[in-house]
C-alpha cells in the first residue's frame, strides 16, 4: 500500500509532495482560507481556465488495479456537470475516467464516468455547499464507490469485461471534466488531494482527521542530490 500522489493545496506555489514528485502546472488557480487543515485551492468559473494540470504517468494508468482518490472539498456553487477531475480526454471517451456533479435537473450527486463503459456511479443523494466535506472514489475489486464524509453515497459494477482504466497522453486535471480541456468547469475549494494504489475504504469510514504527514522541504542530498523524507497517513 502506498501513496502515489499527495497535493495538499494549503499554499503557493501547489506541488506534490508524494515520493515521485509530479509536477504540477497551475493555471489561474489561486488560494483561499476553505481547506480542512489551512488554505486550499480556489477552483472558479468566473472565466472557465482554472486548473492543475498533471502530466501522463503510470501512477493514474490504473489498470484493473484497485486504488482511491480522496480530498477534501467546500463546494461553492453548482451548474451542470461540473468535474472535480479527470483522466479522459475530449475525443478519447473510450479511457480513463472522472469524477463529477450531476446535472442542475439531478440536484447535486456525484457521478463517475469510465471510458468505454458510462457513468458507473450516479448517486441518489447531494453534497451540501459550502460545507467542508471529505470526498473518496474507491477502486474495490470490480466496484466503484463514492463516500461523502466517509459514508457510502452508492456504487456501481463495472458494466463490460475490459475495465481497465489507461489514462490517455494528456494525464490528470483537477478542475474540469476532462485532462485535455476546460470542459464544465467547477466552483470549488480542495484541499488534501491524495491517490493511493489501494482500496483504502470498502465500508463506511471516519475521515482522516489530520493532514497526511510530509516532508514540508526537499532535503539537500549528497553532490547535489535530493532526497524525501517518508511518509505516513493518520486514518
Amino acid at each position: 500500500m502506498a501513496t502515489v500522489l499527495y497535493l495538499p493545496l494549503t499554499g503557493l506555489p501547489f506541488v506534490d509532495l508524494g515520493p515521485t514528485e509530479h509536477v504540477v502546472t497551475n493555471t489561474g488557480v489561486t488560494l483561499d482560507a476553505n481547506g480542512k487543515f489551512g488554505g486550499a485551492a480556489r477552483f472558479t468559473r468566473a472565466d472557465g481556465t482554472d486548473h492543475l494540470q498533471l502530466g501522463h504517468h503510470a501512477d493514474w494508468d490504473w489498470g484493473t488495479d484497485n486504488w482511491t482518490v480522496h480530498f477534501w472539498m467546500y463546494l461553492h456553487g453548482h451548474t451542470n456537470d461540473d468535474g472535480f477531475w479527470g483522466t479522459m480526454e475530449s475525443g478519447t471517451l473510450n479511457a480513463g475516467i472522472m469524477l463529477n456533479l450531476g446535472t442542475s435537473g439531478q440536484g447535486r450527486i456525484i457521478r463517475s464516468y469510465l471510458g468505454g463503459t458510462g457513468y458507473v456511479i450516479t448517486t441518489s443523494s447531494t453534497v451540501s455547499l459550502t460545507t467542508l466535506t471529505h470526498i473518496a472514489l474507491v477502486r474495490d475489486s470490480t466496484y466503484l464507490k463514492v463516500y461523502a464524509g466517509g459514508n457510502l453515497m452508492t456504487d456501481g459494477s463495472f458494466t463490460h469485461s475490459d475495465a481497465g482504466i489507461v489514462t490517455p497522453t494528456d494525464g490528470l486535471r483537477l478542475g474540469s471534466f476532462y485532462a485535455d480541456s476546460n470542459a464544465a468547469p467547477i466552483d470549488v475549494s480542495i484541499s488534501e488531494y491524495v491517490i493511493d494504489d489501494t482500496a483504502l475504504w470498502t465500508s463506511n469510514f471516519t475521515p482522516p482527521d489530520a493532514p497526511l504527514i510530509a516532508p514540508v522541504s526537499r532535503i539537500p542530498g549528497r553532490h547535489g542530490f535530493t532526497t524525501r523524507a517518508a511518509f505516513m497517513h493518520r486514518r
